[in-house]
């Protein structure tokens, strides 16, 4: 059975790199076999996968425990991947991690990586010849709201 401990262990006795992660759809997927992560894709470990091949960096993934960023606690100790850093159980967080005061002044982070997922979504026509689908785009606003829009971009 999996023991993280003696995984972890193991990855130190051969030189290698903790990373902790957590999946997050399309960001960090994780792929478990016994408990042990075996691969990872999406955005983030691309980036890792190649920050690693041009330093030849070994390294070993482990899932964080529990799966979540972390807080400090009232004794100053950090819960989740952030805690799992600072008592070195890990050695880099690969995950969507937002800087934020508290966290920047417990750990260090890169230059942020960013990934945006944000859509627009509007409500199907009714009209069965509706006119073309991407004019649906502009009828949730006002054409005074367009043309302000417009303006703006214009003048910056």
């Amino acid at each position: 059975m999996y023991n993280l401990t003696s995984y972890i262990d193991d990855c130190r006795k051969n030189n290698k790199i903790i990373v902790v992660a957590k999946n997050i759809l399309k960001m960090s997927e994780l792929v478990e076999e016994n408990g042990i992560v075996v691969a990872q894709t999406g955005f983030l470990f691309d980036v890792w996968h190649e920050i690693a091949k041009a330093n030849n960096y070994s390294y070993c993934v482990i899932k964080g425990v529990p799966e979540i960023v972390g807080s400090p606690t009232s004794s100053g100790a950090w819960t989740g991947m952030i805690g799992m850093v600072l008592n070195q159980t890990a050695d880099i967080i690969v995950a969507p991690v937002s800087v934020t005061d508290v966290r920047a002044r417990a750990v260090e982070f890169t230059l942020p990586l960013y990934e945006e997922s944000t859509c627009v979504l509007t409500t199907q026509s009714t009209d069965k010849g509706a006119q073309n689908k991407f004019l649906n785009l502009f009828k949730p606003f006002e054409s005074s709201v367009w043309l302000c829009i417009i303006l703006l971009g214009l003048i910056y």
